[in-house]
Parts: structure tokens; sequence; C-alpha cells
């Protein structure tokens, strides 16, 4: 969700540092991840800590992330009159185009990358609602 919210808000971009566990364990709660879950990723990121420079997007995310950005132009928006002028709002991601980017990267869709996207997507739109409040 972190690179969905950096890519939106021209943040600190998709390399950032993993140590920020707080901003890792809220994904995670928002995920649905039960405690559990969370417990192991606390312990995983404690071990992030210790390697450093090895900061980014972890590898069973790739995909995703690779699909998602490369569906930058396949935003879908609306126009909304504002005043004396327009105010253009995105309302999510052409699945369509997603499905036709995934095709000509050679990446099959499975409804774990699906959702992956999914949420990524969310968090892009709460970061571009965010911006524009």
């Amino acid at each position: 969700m972190w690179a969905a919210r950096a890519w939106a808000t021209d943040g600190p971009g998709l390399f950032v540092d993993k140590s920020d566990s707080r901003g890792a364990i809220a994904d995670a709660r928002a995920m649905g991840l039960g405690d559990h879950e969370i417990a192991e990723l606390g312990l995983m990121l404690d071990d992030a800590e210790d390697s450093a420079g090895q900061d980014g997007v972890w590898e069973e995310h790739v995909p995703a992330v690779a699909l998602f950005l490369a569906a930058h132009s396949q935003w879908r928006t609306v126009a909304l009159p504002v005043n004396e002028g327009i105010l253009l709002r995105r309302t999510g991601l052409d699945y369509a185009g997603l499905e036709s980017i995934a095709r000509f990267q050679g990446t099959a869709i499975d409804g774990a990358l699906f959702h992956q996207v999914q949420v990524m997507e969310v968090a892009a739109l709460n970061a571009f609602n965010q911006r524009r409040s």
C-alpha cells in the first residue's frame, strides 16, 4: 500500500526505509491480518532493520507493484463542476485496461494478484482524495 501512496502523492518513491514498522503494521491491519500474522510481521521488520541497505518492495509484491505502476494511464476519472472550474476525480482503475497491460507484460492475473492491485488502488485513491481535500 505504501508504494501506491508514494506514487499517488509524489512521495519519496518506491524505496523507503522498512524500519518504519508503524506504517507496515497499519497497512497489515487494514488488509485484515490477524494478531498472529501481525506479530510475525513485527519480527520480520525487526530482522529487516538489521539488514541495512535492503529497502524497497518485497519480492512477493513485485508483480503487483509492477502491474500497478504500468497501469498509471488506466485511471477512470469523472469531471465535477466546482465554482467556475472543473475538478477531475479519479474513481478507480479501468480493469479492462489493466488486463490488457498484464497481457502485454506476459503477466497472468490470478485472484491474489488482482487483490494486491486492488489494495494498492484503494491506497492510491485515498492518497489522491486526501491531497485534494
